[in-house]
Parts: C-alpha cells; sequence; structure tokens
C-alpha cells in the first residue's frame, strides 16, 4: 500500500467517480460512520471479543482507505493480522494445555489402574496366605488324627501283647505248679 496519494486517489477521497458521470459523495457521511465505528470501538475496548475486534479492525480500515487515510488503515489491517495472530497463538496455547490436561488425566487413570493392581495382588497374597493356612491346618488336623489312630492302634497292640504275656506267663506258672505238684 503506497502512502503517497496519486491523482485519481485525491478524487477518490473527495468524491466518487461513476460510468455515467460524477456523483459527489458528502465527506460528512464518512465522518458520521467514523463517529460510530469509533464509537463501537470504545464498547468494544470495554466488552472486548475477538470476533468483534476484528470486524471492527476490517470496517474501520476500510473507512479510513475509502476517506484517503491510509496510514490510519494500515494501523488497522496490522491491529486486525496481530488479532489473527494472537488468536491462533491463543488457540495453539489452548490446545497445549489441553494436551496437558488430557496427559495429566491419562498419567492419574494409569496411577489409579496401578493402584488397583497393587490393591488386586496384596488381596491375592492375602488369599492365598489364608488358603494356605487353612491347607495347613487341615493338613495337621489329618497328621493328628492319623497319629491319634496310629497310638490307639500300637497302645491296643500293646495291651494285647501284655494280656497274651500275662496269660503265657499265667500258663507257664500254672504248667510249673502242675509239674510241681505231678513231682510231688
Amino acid at each position: 500500500i503506497s502512502l503517497g496519494l496519486v491523482g485519481s486517489e485525491m478524487c477518490i477521497r473527495d468524491s466518487i467517480y461513476m460510468m455515467k458521470g460524477t456523483v459527489s459523495m458528502d465527506l460528512g457521511f464518512y465522518n458520521e460512520a467514523d463517529q460510530y465505528l469509533m464509537q463501537a470501538k470504545k464498547i468494544n475496548s470495554l466488552n472486548s471479543d475477538v470476533e468483534s475486534s476484528l470486524f471492527l479492525y476490517d470496517k474501520l480500515s476500510i473507512l479510513k482507505q475509502l476517506t484517503g487515510d491510509y496510514e490510519a488503515a494500515f494501523e488497522y489491517l496490522s491491529n486486525k493480522t496481530d488479532l489473527i495472530e494472537n488468536k491462533y497463538e491463543a488457540a495453539s496455547l489452548d490446545s497445549l494445555n489441553q494436551a496437558i490436561i488430557t496427559f495429566q488425566l491419562n498419567e492419574e487413570m494409569l496411577r489409579l489402574e496401578n493402584s488397583a493392581i497393587e490393591y488386586e495382588k496384596l488381596i491375592q497374597q492375602r488369599v492365598f496366605g489364608l488358603v494356605l493356612i487353612v491347607l495347613l491346618g487341615i493338613g495337621l488336623s489329618i497328621t493328628l488324627v492319623l497319629n491319634n489312630r496310629k497310638k490307639a492302634l500300637i497302645e491296643k497292640l500293646f495291651k494285647n501283647y501284655k494280656t497274651e504275656l500275662q496269660a503265657e506267663s499265667t500258663r507257664k506258672n500254672l504248667t510249673q505248679k502242675d509239674l510241681s505238684l505231678i513231682h510231688i
């Protein structure tokens, strides 16, 4: 955009030429539009909305071009470009922030899953320990029962053997008494 004006551009500032003649435009129209846009700019500065600002800078740039204030037009276009860059930068930061939040959520989910797995392992170890204790208890009980049966069987055998020995001893004694009586 050239900051200098050529002859035809100077004419555009003051009037608009059409094919079938000249239609003069009152510069007051541009002044009124400028006043409305400046008022909109003040309102927008209080409640800054990027899309509204982009629209406003675009219209102000067009108005300033029509009135021949190319420096102001360039400044508004520059502001519009800056806003667009900031918008993309903010969108990029939002995307980055979203990615960080997603990463943190995934990390938390993995931590919770890991905790659940560790808890399941702990439960399995406790269940295994309890099963082992129960099996050992059953094994000891069976061993005690078998030992008691063996002891009872041994006692019974010992008692029977003792009884047999006593019976044998009694028979021998009787046989010796009988023999001694016979000798007498």
